[in-house]
């Protein structure tokens, strides 16, 4: 299309003539228009592309030590700690939010540390990490700037915790809704986790049933103090120094049941609380289930003593652990060396409301099962009257097979416990035994896998 207007005389043009000119210079604009805009576009998405590209320079920064305190819901991860063949563990979506946030720049230049080894489907309300992360002051407790020492002697010294980053909203707006920052600390550069930790509790969660729950008392009475716990704890324990631990203290206490359930109620939920400096691998799991054949009356209390004894039972006899998914970290104490815990309340309003849907959504589950039990029950007691989806009465009458109904043995501490349930039950001190423990009386290492 010729564009070329000068020596057009226009007042020789028709009407029509000037309305076509007027017509192709303005298509004409358009396209010029639509290629201006796409040139445009290209060009933005060049530069965003090259800032993507663009490594972060994390010399430019300086790095905070710092504690961090996470909750998490370990049902459906593959334990704590980073493994090869899954990048479903927490740790796995923790560094990665960390990475993808640039508060880091590796794990390995990261001085990393966990409180305690946590296995899968195991929870933990109070994990604590120590990291170095980026920050913005460049004073203060923690805060690490020998590589900006140079650039930043005539800078002004900022230390003020309220200008620093908010670590918790930051990695919380990239976790799983079951991966939660609970709060933040500064401490020193030397503070760890795992070696600075003087104290883990750990809880387990069991149905009351038909337990014998003082019998579980009297014999986690025994656990109370300095034992050797080879007996109570997996076998291979290559990396440890020694199989001696000490058990600060052992209660049982009744959770708030629901109001339907009475205190004396076979559904009350019970919490077994064991606090110690450190544990074992498995040694939290394979005390309950210990107890709960205890509670189940195959075991007497003083079984718990007997395993402590090593001349009287010097190998661990075969038995399953109880399961993983009613144990938690529940807590943890670092003495003087973590000061304050920092959380914004826009912070904790989010989790504590991430926390509320969770809650409803597993505890109206929990009470449409106890319903049917409540209703099977009432059944199974003679003929009685039930009422149908159609509000239509029917009577409800239970044919016994072979004997009354009268006594339904309860079955819920069988989910605890891994492995075959045998018909006939054989006493721990006549079972086959594991192969003995070496190096069981040495130095106690700080560290907890149960």
């Amino acid at each position: 299309m010729d564009l070329e207007i000068e020596g057009e005389d226009y007042n020789k043009m028709t009407r029509e003539d000037l309305i076509e000119k007027i017509r192709k210079l303005s298509c004409h604009v358009k396209q010029l228009r639509n290629v201006v805009k796409r040139d445009t576009a290209d060009d933005i998405r060049s530069i965003k592309k090259a800032r993507r590209n663009r490594a972060f320079d994390f010399s430019k920064h300086p790095k905070r030590h710092v504690a961090l305190k996470v909750a998490y819901l370990g049902w459906d991860y593959q334990g704590l700690a980073v493994q090869e063949d899954t990048d479903n563990t927490i740790e796995a979506h923790v560094f990665l939010a960390l990475t993808k946030s640039k508060l880091i720049q590796d794990r390995s230049t990261s001085n990393y540390h966990r409180c305690g080894r946590t296995d899968k489907g195991v929870s933990a309300f109070c994990q604590v990490l120590s990291i170095d992360l980026r920050c913005k002051c460049n004073a203060g407790l923690g805060v690490i700037t020998s590589q900006l020492e140079d650039s930043a002697q005539n800078e002004k010294l900022i230390s003020d915790l309220a200008l620093e980053i908010d670590y918790c909203k930051i990695l919380n707006a990239i976790l799983p809704k079951e991966i939660r920052v609970l709060a933040w600390a500064p401490v020193s550069p030397e503070f760890s986790a795992r070696f600075d930790c003087k104290e883990r509790m750990y809880r387990y969660l069991i149905p009351a049933g038909d337990a014998d729950l003082n019998a579980m008392r009297r014999a986690g009475a025994y656990l109370i103090g300095e034992h050797n716990f080879q007996n109570f704890c997996k076998v291979d324990t290559s990396g440890e120094k020694t199989t001696i631990r000490r058990i600060i203290s052992f209660k049982m206490s009744k959770c708030s049941p629901p109001e339907d359930v009475q205190s004396c109620d076979q559904y009350c939920i019970y919490e077994m609380e064991i606090c110690g400096q450190s544990f074992l691998w498995h040694q939290i799991r394979c005390i309950v289930a210990v107890l709960i054949l205890v509670g189940k009356g195959l075991e007497e209390p003083e079984i718990v003593r007997d395993l402590l004894d090593l001349e009287k039972m010097p190998k661990k006899p075969q038995y399953s652990m109880a399961m993983d998914f009613p144990l938690v970290l529940f807590d943890t104490h670092h003495g003087s060396e973590i000061k304050e815990w920092i959380s914004s309340p826009e912070n904790t309003y989010h989790v504590i409301t991430d926390l509320q849907t969770m809650w409803s959504q597993h505890a109206l589950k929990a009470q449409m099962v106890l319903g049917m039990l409540k209703s099977l029950e009432c059944c199974s007691s003679g003929a009685v009257e039930q009422t149908d989806f159609l509000s239509k009465s029917v009577p409800h009458r239970y044919i016994p097979a072979c004997s009354s109904p009268s006594k339904i043995p309860t079955r819920h501490l069988d989910c605890l416990v891994m492995g075959t349930k045998t018909k006939i039950y054989k006493p721990l001190s006549q079972r086959p035994v594991c192969a003995k423990v070496q190096n069981s009386s040495s130095e106690c290492v700080g560290n907890s896998t149960a």
